[in-house]
């Protein structure tokens, strides 16, 4: 939505569906599908085989953003395959507008393109079908709606509800609009940040024993609660960093000027109604802000150094969590913020706390989002 008058108004609408009181009742769907991956790896460690943990996680997240917009997995972890090829037709798509989004004139070309809209919308059960997918469990939740009795919570019986509150706000359209935007923006990103946190463990055992010691020390139940994640700030170093580096959104954060004017630190004043925009990256990757070699993985910038004060710390946080446009900023930034931290930090605590990884050669051809691992049971926290 372009319009922010549109955009506040349909976002006050849907914001409780993302509310971590409200998405903190959808824990048990997380731990849930965390109990099927652990199947997963726990076979793996008796048959000693590498695994691509990439394509796992990749099911893992799609599954939980199904699980929480509709009330169920959509089963890439049960049938252990891209379901539908939803995870190839949305990397399509991706690829599509970020063409779209890079070269300005090819968005009069492509735009209007039939391809997008075919593709898109083949039934499910062929080859690509990511917009009739969701439709087709939109409408039947419209046309068939549970009773609160039998309804088990989840994202899209928020909306309907609100279509009952506010029918000028929550169309059927928009509906579908915000489901769409659920799976094909929640699913893809959270992925790719367990992804980029796998790659960074595998080749940093310290990193794994040290969130590991960090549950023990903390007496941690298994899987993790969200609540107790909270009280690890390794962890949080290592997902911050890891985040950092890899910002899901690689284009601008676009703003337009006010009426005012700015005038910029180097003296340039901008007029009203120009377009301006900043990729997250570029201020992730700043030293002044930052620190010393910023594009190092490292999750001891984010703790404090033993020759600072613990004011001096938080200054340095503040710096850090100012210069961190991960989830964007103000009313644009992403609202589905709070599920991509309680899924990734749940999953990485989960999963560091039962298995060792470390790198595999594989025989396959290496492929791009490969990871080849060897995984290792240890023996886990508490059962919870």
């Amino acid at each position: 939505m372009r319009d922010q008058d549109e955009h506040g108004r349909h976002r006050r609408v849907v914001a409780n569906a993302y509310a971590l009181t409200t998405l903190r009742n959808y824990e048990p769907y997380i731990d849930e599908l965390l109990e099927t991956l652990f199947q997963v790896l726990d076979k793996n460690c008796k048959s000693g085989e590498t695994i691509d943990i990439a394509r796992w996680t990749y099911y893992f997240s799609f599954d939980v953003i199904g699980y929480l917009s509709f009330g169920s997995p959509i089963g890439f972890l049960k049938e252990g395959k891209d379901v539908h090829h939803l995870i190839k037709m949305q990397m399509f798509i991706i690829s599509y507008l970020r063409h779209l989004l890079t070269i300005p004139w090819l968005r009069y070309l492509l735009a209007s393109s039939p391809l997008l809209d075919i593709f898109s919308k083949r039934k499910p059960t062929t080859r690509n079908g990511f917009l009739a997918f969701i439709e087709e469990r939109v409408q039947h939740r419209l046309q068939n709606p549970l009773p609160d009795a039998e309804a088990r919570p989840d994202i899209l019986a928020h909306f309907v509800a609100q279509k009952e509150k506010h029918p000028d706000i929550m169309t059927d359209k928009n509906i579908m609009n915000s489901a769409v935007l659920n799976l094909g923006a929640g699913a893809l990103t959270t992925s790719k940040v367990l992804e980029m946190v796998f790659r960074y463990l595998v080749d940093n055992l310290p990193a794994q024993e040290h969130i590991f010691q960090e549950m023990q020390e903390n007496g941690c139940t298994f899987p993790i609660t969200w609540t107790e994640t909270q009280t690890l700030p390794y962890l949080e170093a290592v997902m911050r960093e890891a985040i950092r580096l890899h910002v899901s959104l690689g284009s601008n954060l676009m703003r337009e000027v006010p009426a005012s004017g700015l005038e910029l630190p180097s003296g340039h004043r901008l007029p009203p109604k120009t377009s301006v925009g900043i990729r997250p990256f570029a201020l992730a990757s700043r030293e002044d802000c930052f620190g010393k070699d910023p594009l190092t993985f490292n999750p001891d910038r984010w703790l404090q150094k033993p020759t600072e004060t613990g004011e001096e710390h938080m200054e340095r946080r503040r710096m850090m969590d100012r210069s961190d446009l991960t989830f964007g900023k103000g009313s644009r930034s992403c609202i589905g913020k709070n599920i991509a931290l309680l899924e990734t930090y749940k999953a990485v605590a989960s999963l560091v706390g039962r298995y060792q990884f470390s790198p595999a050669e594989s025989s396959e051809p290496k492929k791009r989002r490969q990871l080849f691992v060897k995984v290792k049971k240890r023996e886990p926290c508490k059962k919870s």
